[in-house]
């Protein structure tokens, strides 16, 4: 449930569906994939200073999608592309599992949102293999995903118990974090008697995107006289309540914070990658393996002149 807790009440629903075959017989090949999940979770926004007590609903959503693609270009040559999608909104939709105060207003949501593309190609000769790929991928994780944006928030207190009655408008937080990641490799496996001999290279490039902070509308606390909370009774507003409906009463303004510089923080990691090896039969009981890997990533620089250059594995 992804951390989601659920108590008596918790509904799913899934469905998809899956299809295979051949678009040109014994050429070409496809597969595809889709599956969808909703979640339905009932909370309680329970408030009885202000004669509130209601069930809240929110609805969280999973969608996978998938495809494949195969094509024989000859006996030797062959091609694959793999689209991969994933789309996963889970609700925050205010009360609680037992009970809560925060409202439907200050509701946000978390989204999980991945794209990835590959594709493979495969050339099998007389004694070697070559098989050259390329990746791309992308990810978002907007944790906080705000139902009113443009909204403060506002934590209401009971000015004579200290008691809070009500959170609305905003989570009060912002946190936004986007990758972008492109992956080449190119790989050798040659066959030369007992020897089977393995190489390759690798580039990966990922650009990392977080931006993060506090409330750029503010975070407010206030503190309802007794009068302010018999007219919250009177207005009788519910679960639908919103910051305008607090603003109109005049409450005390006890604290306030704005984020006035939201943080961005970039930063694009690349890292390089050679290998060779070779396994050698020594004789139909026994292989022998050695090889060497080297590996160079530009974020081990730090504060320093230049990278770690030294990353050597070797193998036996």
């Amino acid at each position: 449930l992804s951390g989601n807790q659920v108590m008596d009440g918790f509904q799913r629903y899934q469905g998809g569906f899956s299809l295979g075959g051949a678009l040109v017989k014994d050429k070409t090949f496809y597969y595809i994939n889709a599956e969808q999940t909703v979640d339905l979770k009932d909370n309680l926004l329970n408030v009885p200073e202000l004669g509130i007590n209601e069930t809240v609903r929110g609805v969280s959503r999973f969608t996978l999608l998938s495809g494949k693609l195969d094509h024989v270009w000859s006996p030797n040559f062959r091609t694959s592309v793999r689209l991969n999608g994933g789309y996963v909104n889970i609700d925050r939709q205010g009360g609680g599992l037992e009970g809560g105060t925060t409202f439907p207003s200050a509701g946000n949501s978390q989204a999980r949102n991945s794209f990835l593309a590959s594709v493979k190609n495969t050339y099998v000769g007389a004694n070697f293999t070559s098989e050259t790929n390329y990746q791309f991928s992308r990810f978002r994780w907007d944790y906080g995903r705000a139902d009113n944006p443009n909204d403060p928030q506002v934590v209401a207190v009971e000015q004579a118990t200290g008691n809070t009655l009500a959170i609305l408008g905003h989570p009060g937080y912002v946190f936004d974090s986007r990758e972008w990641t492109n992956q080449i490799q190119q790989k050798f496996t040659f066959y030369q008697g007992a020897h089977t001999i393995k190489a390759g290279a690798e580039v990966i490039n990922a650009n990392h995107s977080l931006f993060g902070g506090g409330n750029p509308n503010g975070n407010y606390g206030v503190a309802l006289t007794e009068a302010n909370v018999q007219a919250l009774q009177e207005i009788n507003l519910g679960a639908n309540s919103q910051v305008g409906d607090l603003s109109s009463l005049d409450p005390l303004v006890t604290s306030y914070n704005v984020e006035l510089r939201p943080t961005s923080f970039g930063m694009a990691q690349n890292i390089f990658s050679l290998y060779v090896e070779d396994q050698w039969a020594a004789s139909n009981r026994l292989n022998l393996n050695l090889g060497l890997r080297y590996d160079y990533d530009n974020l081990s620089q730090g504060a320093a002149d230049q990278g770690d250059l030294n990353n050597i594995a070797p193998r036996f």
